[in-house]
């Protein structure tokens, strides 16, 4: 039995649709400034100044939370879904209706290991 999509009885019908997984990873924790780094641009090229006294008070490091990671930890990605169809109405004119969707997947959690647990702890 034809269907309707792709049969030759049916040539005013289309139905694009796909579907994709994309997994990225950013390796450089952002601390190579503007990508690409040229030999020409020698500012580039020459090591970052740093202090050669500390600063008090130094406020960057003390926090008020503890927090730690998944030992389990897995890279994240995104699933996304796109279909539609298209109709043709008149020899120039078509309309088309889409549908797409995008879903994350196994995304980076951090866990507060400060957090105030009001129900076991009976307040």
């Amino acid at each position: 039995m034809p269907t309707i999509v792709g049969d030759e009885r049916f040539p005013e019908h289309l139905c694009p649709s796909g579907a994709t997984i994309d997994a990225s990873r950013n390796l450089t924790l952002n601390n190579l400034g503007t990508l690409p780094i040229l030999f020409r641009n020698k500012n580039q090229l020459a090591q970052p100044a740093f202090p050669t006294t500390p600063i008090y008070p130094n406020e960057g490091l003390i926090t008020n939370s503890a927090n730690a990671f998944n030992p389990d930890l897995k890279i994240g990605y995104v699933q996304s879904w796109s279909f539609g169809i298209q109709r043709e109405i008149n020899r120039d004119t078509a309309i088309e209706v889409r549908y797409v969707a995008k879903s994350r997947r196994q995304a980076v959690r951090q866990y507060n290991l400060n957090e105030t647990n009001f129900i076991e702890n009976g307040f």
